[in-house]
């Protein structure tokens, strides 16, 4: 198999975004219905990829399988700040630049150095938390798309995360999801303030 024609799996819900990237770059099958570490380790094991690509995996995965392969992952937000799930949402909470990163994983969350990052501007007055989403994860598909290459030949650079972390926790993302479910199409104008306000109760 060549160089840039190789194996890749991908682990996640968003498999159209992913795949109008990843199919021209090799073979790949996806994996789509929040799979369990079994589930990946089997993939992994029967598939033998060259790369495997994540977008929002919902735990960490254990590093005797990281090291079966090369993992990275696509993360809604600026690394080191919202590690964790739902990093767009958390971003918007706590304020500052918006943008997505695509960093190598290891076996703790979101902390893998990182291959690239991209910063978005992302109006509140005319978006959406739904439109923010997107507009975020066309930009990921961007950056991703702009790495392939690197990734395929193994010629990319890492660089650690720097700067002040932050992380949050599925715990937390529940106290917030039914006001998040009810308000996806609300101008972030309104939504921000409403969600921090929220999250300072807890």
């Amino acid at each position: 198999m060549d160089n840039l024609h190789k194996r890749i799996l991908c682990i996640s819900t968003a498999r159209e975004a992913l795949s109008s990237v990843l199919d021209a770059w090799g073979d790949c099958i996806y994996l789509d219905d929040d799979p369990s570490i079994d589930e990946i380790d089997r993939a992994v094991d029967d598939f033998r990829p060259d790369l495997v690509v994540v977008f929002g995996c919902r735990f960490a995965i254990p590093q005797r399988i990281l090291s079966k392969t090369e993992f990275f992952n696509v993360h809604l937000a600026l690394l080191p700040r919202c590690r964790g799930p739902v990093p767009h949402i958390w971003s918007l909470i706590e304020g500052g630049q918006d943008g997505v990163t695509l960093h190598k994983m290891n076996a703790e969350i979101d902390e893998g150095p990182i291959v690239a990052q991209r910063v978005v501007s992302i109006q509140h007055s005319s978006h959406t938390l739904n439109s923010a989403f997107e507009l975020l994860l066309s930009n990921a598909m961007t950056l991703l798309a702009t790495n392939m290459n690197q990734l395929k030949s193994g010629k990319y650079l890492l660089r650690d995360q720097i700067g002040k972390a932050s992380q949050h926790t599925l715990k937390q993302q529940s106290t917030i999801q039914q006001y998040v479910e009810d308000n996806l199409d609300l101008p972030l104008v309104k939504f921000v303030p409403e969600l921090r306000r929220r999250v300072d109760k807890f």
